[in-house]
Order: structure tokens, then C-alpha cells, then sequence
């Protein structure tokens, strides 16, 4: 069981293309967390998504996040998904 994700990417993980109703950008990561959090009430979610963001740029990004500073709150699901634009 899933209680927490950390989705790292691009713009596609942030959801630029991808608008809700109220104009926010909405990724394939929120819509699989959203799924996640109805299975689990204490689910935690944090997308670090940044659009033209690169690996190395990334990888600094999740271990500054509160997210990597403790054992005790790692993600059990960490998901990076960057694409290549053609």
C-alpha cells in the first residue's frame, strides 16, 4: 500500500498542457495521487514537477525537499518521468 508519492519530472509531470477548471495545471502525477489518496485518509502527496527542469536540476530539488531529509517520511512511491521533446 502506497502512503505517500513524490513525483519529480518536467512539464509533463507538472501538467502544463493539462488545465483544471480553475486554470491550475493538473499532471498525470495528481491525478494518480488523487486516486491514491482516496485508498488512503493519511496519503501524502508533493509534486516538484518544474516545466524545462533537467535531471541533475531535479535530483538537488527532491533532496532539498522535506520529503528526503527523514527516514521516517520518504516517499513509499517515488515517481520521476521526464520526456524528450522532439
Amino acid at each position: 500500500m502506497y502512503t505517500s508519492m513524490v513525483a519529480l519530472g518536467d512539464s509533463f509531470t507538472e501538467g502544463l498542457d493539462d488545465l483544471r477548471p480553475d486554470g491550475r495545471h493538473r499532471g498525470w502525477a495528481d491525478l494518480v495521487a488523487a486516486d491514491l489518496a482516496g485508498r488512503s485518509p493519511q496519503f501524502r502527496y508533493a509534486n516538484l514537477a518544474v516545466r524545462g527542469r533537467r535531471l541533475a536540476r531535479m535530483s538537488s530539488r527532491y533532496k532539498a525537499s522535506r520529503c528526503h531529509r527523514s527516514t521516517t517520511r520518504a516517499p513509499t512511491w517515488l515517481a520521476l518521468v521526464i520526456r524528450a521533446s522532439l
